[in-house]
């Protein structure tokens, strides 16, 4: 509000585990292995209620319907860029050149931020109009699901999630 831009928020609830890495934690180390390409711009991210974060209580009946399910906690982001779904895309030159950037998201994340997205999807790969050049580019987006390679190795927190 401060600043009178406009920018994305999502408004999630993260599971509570110190086995998960909470979004903004992928975005950062992104960032700081030099790993910018086609990737949103995050902001700020953080628990609503700070120290004392909002958290569900389902999980408390629901682990007698399915025993591995963690508690939830409020969580938010905000991203600089403004993008719109893959399924608006104008012509097939735009929606091949916006995979074709989510892929090399992909693949640099991996190689060389040692992130594995896990959930690329037609509704974690947007475009984004950029407003000084008016080119559209692809985003890959939602981390929420990501492993660092050194995560990979250690068994699945979430058993009805894949590793």
């Amino acid at each position: 509000m401060a600043t009178k831009k406009a920018v994305m928020l999502k408004d999630t609830w993260r599971p509570m585990s110190s086995d998960i890495h909470p979004e903004g934690e992928v975005y950062m180390r992104l960032y700081e292995r030099q790993v910018r390409r086609n990737i949103a711009t995050l902001l700020y991210c953080r628990d609503v209620g700070g120290e004392h974060p909002q958290k569900t209580r389902t999980h408390e009946w629901s682990k007698k319907l399915h025993p591995m399910t963690l508690p939830r906690i409020h969580y938010r982001l905000v991203l600089k860029e403004i993008a719109r779904p893959l399924e608006s895309h104008v012509d097939s030159g735009e929606l091949v050149e916006t995979i074709l950037s989510a892929l090399q998201a992909h693949q640099e994340a991996w190689e060389i931020g040692e992130v594995l997205h896990r959930d690329i999807s037609d509704g974690n790969v947007v475009i984004h109009d950029d407003p000084i050049s008016g080119e559209a580019k692809g985003l890959l987006i939602d981390w929420d699901l990501a492993k660092f390679r050194e995560d990979l190795e250690k068994p699945p927190t979430q058993k009805s999630r894949s590793v």
